[in-house]
């Protein structure tokens, strides 16, 4: 066998076995390996996306890569686990309401929601959405899928049925797609609830396409005009540290 890799698989097996993230000391520790020998192959690991490293808690968890092969058949459960960790961190500094979204088998899916801890009011939230254009992160992972995709989803919209503050047909959705994939960022003002307000930012994948979006919304009297501003590009920036953490390299948001 293959030192080197038989090493590694067991750095990976180490970090495989515990929920909470391990450091190089401690996975030196459980492996048997030194503690330098252990940093260099986590190093190699992590940028490969078979490790993720958290720079704050100075910890490796399991990585995308490894999950998608682990997990390709089901994403949600995998974008949701790679997700988790920022989510916290950005609604602790944001203090609002975040979601992750992301389009599976072609469906729009809600993978996961992280409440503000200053909710006005109790509310559920739904994994679907009956016009998931009309969210800031919804219209994101549209305004990123290919023409052929935008086009058949927007044919199928019931237009008479959307929010008057939302595009009203399907030439004016497919306009505004490519207004938000070129600005790169998507924002619901009092559009789908009154009073509330939304910023949506993508993440994108090592294939250049859209993984998820980071949807973070509140209510308009906080999310004012003036705040959005400061706070986007703080949400960007952590929206393309994902990207980085997923093998994404190039310009972000990708050029066409």
């Amino acid at each position: 066998m293959v030192q080197s890799v038989e090493r590694a698989l067991d750095l990976m097996l180490a970090v495989a076995g515990k929920e909470e993230g391990l450091g190089v000391r401690e996975l030196a520790r459980l492996t048997g390996l030194k503690a330098p020998t252990a940093q260099n192959l986590l190093k190699t690991l992590a940028a490969r996306g078979m490790l993720q490293f958290d720079d704050v808690t100075r910890t490796y968890r399991v990585g995308h890569t490894a999950l998608v092969l682990a997990d390709r058949a089901d994403s949600q459960p995998r974008i949701e686990r790679f997700a988790r960790p920022y989510m916290l961190r950005i609604v602790r500094e944001f203090q609002e309401t975040l979601d992750v979204c992301a389009l599976i088998n072609g469906q729009f899916v809600r993978v996961a929601v992280v409440d503000s801890p200053n909710v006005l009011m109790v509310r559920e939230w739904s994994r679907t959405s009956p016009y998931p254009h009309c969210s800031a992160s919804g219209v994101l992972l549209y305004a990123f899928a290919t023409e052929a995709f935008q086009r058949a989803y927007a044919e199928g919209v019931a237009f008479a049925q959307m929010p008057p503050k939302s595009p009203q047909s399907a030439s004016a959705l497919l306009a505004h797609f490519a207004e938000v994939r070129a600005r790169g960022y998507g924002q619901n003002v009092q559009v789908t609830a009154e009073h509330m307000s939304a910023l949506g930012v993508p993440v994108f994948g090592p294939d250049g396409r859209i993984e998820c979006a980071l949807g973070l919304s509140g209510p308009a009297s906080r999310m004012t005009e003036t705040r959005c501003a400061e706070m986007l590009p703080r949400l960007l920036e952590y929206a393309r540290t994902m990207s980085s953490a997923l093998g994404h390299r190039g310009t972000f948001p990708p050029k066409e």
